[in-house]
Formats: structure tokens, C-alpha cells, sequence
């Protein structure tokens, strides 16, 4: 196995036995089993209460283990004095980096298959009476929702991992991560407040803003899936080359700070 996959395989075996990994991803099972007992709802009430609380349920639970997973990776490494240890050995700094990041998306990447086949199967479950073209074509749509949340984690845990080096303390790191991560999810309102302002530098500063901000939320497809409009391929693709580019560029600049530090 690679330098790389060494740290990957350590670094999702330590996020395994931490109990906050477990709790979460438990809190998240019970959250999704919970949803479906809201039987007194109407048939299509129902349906969009189950989409909408199970989707919600299973982006929360990847954001926390994104986000406290990446905002405590360099300074727990500092902490404990094994980053030192590491680094001593022939190990290049960027394969430090990719290993910690690939063993926080295989770390997500559980938690995410795990909770979204216990949705896919309650859900089914509960509308398995329905016509099949239908039930079909809801599944096929829930499954690309689970692959965009899937995605907008990934992307988080790269941001997770660029503030990491940036910074020495865990509260900051997570306090900015998150920050982040709410303005990315109303990136779309910053274009209507460029459009409404008339003060030109406060346009300024909410250009360059949602420049650099990722569009999170452009993954969060659950609005369309209660409507009833269907997801196409010609959005997921789209989305889904904005999220590798964005994950690249997080992971370069992560590398670049990380080069240069000094422990």
C-alpha cells in the first residue's frame, strides 16, 4: 500500500474509533427511522416529509463529521507531537495531506452509504404500493441526491482540511469551516443582493465574496425532488465537474500552506 493509503487507512480507522463517528451516525439512523412513523400524514405529505427529513438528516450528520474531522486534523496531529514523528520519515508533505483527506471521504463515504441505504430501504418500504414507474423513477432521483450529498461533503472536507493547516485551533477552524459552509448554502442570495445594492463597494465585496465561496447550494436538489421535477444527468454533471475543481483548488491551496509551515 502507498504512503498515501497507509495515512488514509489510519486516519479512517482513528475516525472509527472516536464515539462521537458512532453517535452521529446512529443519531442519524434513528432521525431517518423516526420520519417514517408520521403515517398520519396524507400519501404525499408523507412522501415529501420522508425525502425532505431523511436527505436533511443525512447532510447534517456528514457536515459534523466533515467538519469536526477536517478542523482537527493538523492540530490534533500537533497535540499529540506525532506529526513530528511523520514528518521525520521519508514522507512527503503532500502525500501527508492526500492521506488525511481520502481518510476523511472514506471515513464520510460510510456514513453516507450507511445512512442512505437505510433510507432507500424505509423508503421503499413505505412506497413499494405504489405503481412502479413511479417508485422507480423516485429512487433513481433519491440516489443522485445521495451522490450530490456525497459530493458536497467531500467538497467541506477539503475546505476542513485547507482551514486545518491554516490554523492551530480546532475552535476556529470549525467556526470558519462552518461559516463557510452557511454562506456557500445562500450563495445564490448574494447575487441578488449585488443586483439591489447601491453602494458600489459593498458590491465590490459581495463579488469577490461569492467568487470564492463554493455554490453548496446548487447539491441540495430536495426543493426539486418535493416539487416532483426530476434530475437530470444534464445538472448532475455540471455540478458534480464544479465540485472536482473546487476540491482541487481547496487541496492545492491546503498544500501550499502546508509546505511552507514550520512545527
Amino acid at each position: 500500500m502507498s504512503t498515501t493509503g497507509v495515512i488514509a487507512w489510519n486516519t479512517f480507522q482513528e475516525a472509527v474509533r472516536r464515539r462521537v463517528f458512532l453517535i452521529i451516525l446512529i443519531f442519524g439512523m434513528i432521525s431517518i427511522g423516526i420520519s417514517n412513523f408520521f403515517s398520519f400524514m396524507s400519501t404525499g405529505e408523507e412522501e415529501k416529509f420522508i425525502t425532505d427529513f431523511g436527505l436533511g438528516s443525512i447532510l447534517l450528520a456528514g457536515m459534523l463529521i466533515s467538519v469536526f474531522l477536517g478542523a482537527s486534523l493538523i492540530p490534533s496531529e500537533i497535540e499529540r507531537k506525532t506529526i513530528f514523528t511523520i514528518l521525520a520519515k521519508p514522507v512527503d508533505r503532500l502525500h501527508f495531506i492526500l492521506g488525511k483527506f481520502f481518510g476523511i471521504i472514506l471515513t464520510v463515504f460510510v456514513n453516507v452509504f450507511m445512512m442512505g441505504l437505510v433510507f432507500l430501504i424505509f423508503y421503499y418500504a413505505k412506497q413499494h404500493d405504489k405503481i412502479d414507474a413511479h417508485l422507480g423513477l423516485s429512487m433513481m432521483n433519491l440516489t443522485k441526491a445521495l451522490i450530490l450529498v456525497f459530493f458536497e461533503l467531500v467538497v467541506l472536507s477539503s475546505i476542513a482540511v485547507a482551514v486545518s493547516v491554516m490554523a492551530s485551533s480546532v475552535a476556529f477552524n470549525i467556526v470558519l469551516t462552518m461559516f463557510i459552509y452557511f454562506a456557500g448554502h445562500i450563495s445564490s442570495s448574494f447575487q441578488h443582493l449585488i443586483e439591489h445594492t447601491d453602494q458600489a463597494w459593498v458590491a465590490g465585496m459581495l463579488k469577490v465574496t461569492y467568487f470564492f465561496i463554493p455554490k453548496l447550494d446548487n447539491f441540495d436538489i430536495r426543493e426539486k425532488l418535493l416539487m416532483g421535477d426530476p434530475v437530470s444527468w444534464s445538472y448532475m454533471f455540471p455540478t458534480l465537474g464544479n465540485a472536482v475543481i473546487f476540491i482541487l483548488v481547496a487541496i492545492l491551496l491546503g498544500y501550499l500552506f502546508f509546505y511552507d509551515k514550520e512545527f
